[in-house]
């Protein structure tokens, strides 16, 4: 990890200019050597700074895919900080990837804010109380996908499912550990199309993981397959289904998961016909399904990446 204040425009005498928060552009090597050709590998995880769906309708049923459907764009340079109301989104990037982040507040009434730096975001205030058997009150979450409008660019969608190599991401909250009060999950949210449209505010078929199951919550349907492992993926998950969403429950909670998506996906076309091989992947959503609270929830990073 290197701290922003060692960059410098004379970085041999440090008696230039400091970076004072300004958009990256890109991120160079130096590898010094002779002229022989050497090998070497590197890796660059994400460039951030430090510190700073849904599908759960609560009770017994999920209702799957609450992303807004209306709500303003909010503004501002791209891979900033700021804050959302309600029911903004934002474009940002993580790791020089476009994503967007949105607050989200669809399904009740009341306020809400986040906080955010890239795809790092803090819920700051939450109002809404849906602590019934009713849907959530929101989703706030980060994704990559044309959604409603709001197209990050770059991200590869909408892909074929058959034809998806790997969707490496990584996924990292304190929902499990955090001691937030309320009634809340941390999931992702996946959405599929029977056709490769650009834009879309109602998917055909929903995949949900849920990395965080609260109390007395649960996805739509019923369990299907129980204690279920996952190739590559570690622990076991029970699968819900009821034929539009199948959603993928870890038996034990997790904070922060680093994985190929893509497997979750495959081995749902070969479970049920809820997501088709023949269906395009068109949204990748990560973020907290709250009922009620969740003041103070965070998303410490996320990021996906299809091949």
């Amino acid at each position: 990890t290197a701290a922003w204040g060692i960059f410098n425009t004379k970085c041999w005498d440090n008696s230039g200019t400091k970076y004072a928060n300004e958009a990256l552009a890109a991120v160079l090597f130096l590898v010094p050597g002779d002229l022989t050709a050497v090998n070497y590998n590197v890796c660059v995880a994400g460039v951030g700074f430090a510190g700073g769906g849904g599908g759960g309708t609560g009770g017994t049923t999920s209702t799957g895919g609450t992303t807004s459907t209306g709500g303003s764009t909010g503004s501002g340079a791209q891979g900033g900080s700021g804050t959302l109301s309600a029911t903004e989104a934002k474009a940002v990037v993580n790791g020089g990837r476009n994503y967007y982040v949105q607050s989200n507040l669809w399904g009740g009434s009341g306020s809400q804010t986040l906080s955010y730096t890239g795809t790092s975001f803090t819920v700051t205030q939450q109002t809404c109380n849906n602590s019934g058997s009713g849907a959530p009150c929101s989703y706030p979450s980060a994704f990559i996908g044309n959604n409603n409008n709001r197209d990050p660019q770059g991200d590869n969608l909408p892909k074929l499912v058959s034809s998806i190599a790997s969707l490496q991401t990584s996924w990292s909250t304190n929902a499990a550990t955090g001691g937030i009060s309320g009634v809340y999950n941390a999931a992702y949210d996946v959405w599929f199309t029977d056709s490769a449209a650009s834009n879309i505010s109602t998917p055909t078929a929903f995949l949900m993981v849920w990395l965080y199951d609260p109390s007395g919550k649960q996805p739509r349907g019923t369990v299907k397959f129980s204690n279920v492992t996952i190739p590559g993926v570690s622990g076991t998950w029970n699968i819900w289904d009821d034929g539009q969403c199948i959603s993928y429950v870890a038996t034990q909670n997790i904070d922060s998961l680093t994985f190929d998506l893509n497997k979750f996906i495959q081995d749902s076309t070969g479970r049920s016909g809820t997501i088709k091989s023949n269906y395009y992947l068109h949204d990748v959503f990560a973020g907290f399904e709250i009922w009620q609270g969740g003041v103070g929830l965070k998303t410490n990073d996320f990021y996906a990446i299809v091949n």
